[in-house]
């Protein structure tokens, strides 16, 4: 058998096992860079899902109905009945037409007569028997003549 003693390059052996391990380094590459990608999409894509939800559930909270309290309820409170029965006051409602309340504040004895008006949902009083009333509110609330009292 001969023995070569001047060999030029690489085997075809070396050349295999060298691409190989530089396919496996290129692989091993790949794969890391690709599972970050996922990871970059993933987190864009949660964040995406986080936003569309907080704009879903603000949505919703402006489309809940507000809870609303009855006429009665309201209609009491705009007369300040809320401390003057903290105050052991009697408050009632003596009568309502459209949108015009009569309540006394205070009993029927003694007590306070308030005309309260609903304009824009809200409750307001408009005249409490405290003296004259304009005929500018008169001709707008078209209050009955029974509710303005002896004095007028």
């Amino acid at each position: 058998m001969k023995i070569k003693s001047n060999q030029l390059g690489f085997g075809t052996l070396e050349i295999l096992l060298s691409l190989l391990v530089i396919g496996l380094i290129g692989l091993g590459g790949f794969l890391v860079y690709s599972r970050q990608q996922d990871e970059k999409n993933s987190q864009k894509l949660e964040q995406k899902i986080s936003q569309l939800e907080n704009e879903n559930n603000n949505q919703q909270a402006e489309q809940q109905p507000v809870e609303e309290i009855n006429d009665n309820e309201a209609i009491l409170a705009a007369a300040g009945c809320k401390t003057a029965m903290n105050e052991g006051d009697e408050c009632k409602i003596k009568e309502q037409k459209n949108n015009l309340a009569l309540v006394t504040v205070g009993g029927d004895q003694g007590g306070i007569n308030v005309i309260l008006a609903k304009e824009n949902g809200k409750w307001e009083i408009i005249y409490q028997y405290n003296g004259d009333i304009s005929d500018e509110i008169l001709q707008k609330y078209d209050i009955p003549e029974a509710w303005l009292g002896p004095s007028l």
